[in-house]
């Protein structure tokens, strides 16, 4: 297996778990709207894409 094999194996698995990073935050969300009372909701939903956006800057 060359250096460019392994690369591209590493950038798989970076892209996959900040797919998955993503899922799980909105099902997080999802599950927290279904639980709160809406203004609740709405604010932990703010927090969380706030999250989620800071992790993908790095």
């Amino acid at each position: 297996m060359g250096l460019n094999e392994s690369v591209k194996e590493l950038r798989l698995k970076e892209v996959t778990n900040i797919k998955y990073k993503k899922l799980r935050s909105i099902r997080l969300s999802v599950i927290q709207f279904s639980m709160n009372p809406p203004l609740t909701a709405l604010f932990s939903c703010i927090q969380i894409r706030s999250r989620t956006l800071k992790n993908m800057d790095g």
